[in-house]
């Protein structure tokens, strides 16, 4: 029996850090040999991935029933569909583990999952006490792994949920993908989230933030499409001057025409520290120096409708944007996205 790690599975597979996979490596390879049965008796795999385990079929006739694991039975062309993970198991690929998530989930849920695959960051729990096992360093950022992940770390010192490391896929990728395997399923969907979604989200603060002023007003969002995150903004001499530094990472930055606004997004993880908003402060004042406007975005003031409202037309300002009243549909649009976006990001697309 093939075993192929599939949708719900996969998903908590590719947000786990190679270094975390090769420590349950052998509890993984026990689903393949000697079977279904040996997952009545597994300890580990519950907390990282609960029951039941999601695999993939491509024929009718080698699926069954059995209350720990869940089979998806792929028809169209395996080319692409999945690869490796450890000596006994695969794994779908990440463009293909969107694919089947976005057969059931609704637009906003589906745009959330590929802002992270698209961004520098996936959202894993686990028990602190795990950490310890896993090769890893600490500074003043987070906990060092290797391949390139790190874990942010709390005011505490404690390792949080957020892990930052490279972009898992890219926006071609995806297209490509979906537009090879038209015969499946939510090949659409996924089609018309990836247009809607930009690259480089760096955590889930910043996607949501992204979804709300990128996504088009008929799907709740603000509309704005000169919008990049994490954008690279070389400084003029006066700004070097005032920030002492030669660049900065925008946040968000948002252009039309001759106008441009950047968000900074205050989050409380990032930046926590009197050290990090006098950082805030110099590069917002530089920005300024070069003619951008500077919007500082919390957490509560995007929570909030009527705060975020006021925010968006504040940037409308800066842009010389003139926004039309909203009728029916958008409002709808805006409370059907903001019921998706607030909830738990690590327990999106798992249920």
């Amino acid at each position: 029996m093939d075993t192929i790690f599939c949708d719900i599975t996969a998903l908590r597979l590719h947000r786990m850090p190679p270094c975390v996979i090769e420590l349950i490596e052998d509890e993984l390879d026990r689903i393949a040999v000697p079977g279904r049965a040996v997952l009545r008796e597994q300890t580990v795999l519950d907390v990282l991935l609960p029951k039941p385990i999601h695999l993939l079929r491509f024929d009718r006739a080698s699926r069954f029933y059995c209350k720990t694991l869940h089979l998806h039975l792929w028809t169209g062309d395996p080319s692409g569909v999945f690869r490796g993970l450890t000596g006994l198991t695969d794994i779908t690929t990440v463009p293909a583990t969107l694919l089947q998530l976005a057969r059931r989930l609704a637009f906003h849920e589906t745009a959330m999952l590929v802002s992270e695959f698209l961004g520098t960051y996936s959202v894993m729990e686990m028990p602190e006490s795990w950490w310890e096992a896993v090769p890893m360093y600490r500074d003043r950022r987070g906990m060092c792994l290797p391949e390139g992940w790190e874990v942010a770390l709390a005011g505490s010192g404690k390792p949080t949920s957020l892990l930052k490391r490279p972009p898992l896929v890219t926006r071609a990728e995806l297209v490509r993908f979906a537009e090879t395997h038209q015969e499946a399923r939510g090949f659409r969907k996924l089609l018309d989230v990836v247009r809607c979604v930009h690259e480089g989200a760096a955590s889930p603060f910043e996607s949501r933030a992204a979804l709300l002023f990128g996504l088009p007003c008929t799907r709740g969002g603000a509309g704005y499409t000169g919008l990049k995150l994490n954008c690279h903004v070389d400084f003029d001499e006066r700004a070097r001057v005032i920030s002492g530094l030669s660049y900065c990472i925008a946040d968000i930055l948002i252009e039309s025409g001759d106008h441009a606004v950047v968000v900074e997004c205050q989050s409380a993880m990032v930046h926590a520290s009197g050290r990090a908003y006098l950082s805030d402060g110099k590069r917002a004042t530089a920005l300024q120096a070069m003619g951008y406007t500077v919007v500082l975005l919390t957490e509560d003031q995007l929570r909030n409708e009527k705060a975020f409202d006021r925010i968006t037309s504040m940037i409308d300002a800066a842009l010389g944007f003139k926004r039309l009243v909203p009728g029916k549909r958008v409002k709808e649009a805006r409370k059907a996205l903001r019921r998706i976006l607030f909830q738990s990001w690590a327990e999106i697309g798992c249920n």
